[in-house]
């Protein structure tokens, strides 16, 4: 009987680490899943506001055309509902709608209608991002 008690002892032993190794897993998830959503709070709350230069914005984001935008390598960066479009996070969309003004809908990013002038009409000039007639 006494080595089945020892085997016991053992499995309920080895039983405890386990669950204890799944608690802190599960600790450490909800942590990282926190990060992550308190991140990309911060991070959504400073994109697509206005500036007119980089100073106007938060870390991590620029200010191009007029808006504040985060730059990124891939969308995993960006914040739920963004996606990385030419090292920048920009609102995904479906149509020009989902989109604030000035930006427009364009394979699935919100960006400006322009960066350049070559970009608009001869007798336009990009200002903001918007092509703009010339005056």
């Amino acid at each position: 009987m006494t080595g089945f008690t020892k085997n016991y002892n053992n499995t309920l032993i080895i039983i405890i680490i386990i669950v204890i190794i799944a608690i802190i897993l599960a600790i450490a998830i909800i942590v990282i899943i926190i990060f992550i959503q308190a991140r990309n709070s911060s991070q959504t709350s400073s994109i697509n506001s206005s500036c007119n230069t980089n100073s106007d914005c938060s870390n991590g984001t620029f200010c191009s055309n007029g808006i504040c935008i985060a730059s990124c390598s891939s969308s995993f960066q960006c914040p739920s509902g963004w996606k990385c479009t030419n090292g920048q996070c920009v609102p995904s969309c479906q149509s020009n709608s989902d989109c604030s003004n000035p930006l427009i809908c364009q394979n699935g990013a919100c960006v400006p209608q322009c960066t350049s002038d070559s970009q608009c009409n001869i007798t336009q000039t990009c200002l903001n991002g918007v092509c703009q007639t010339k005056v």
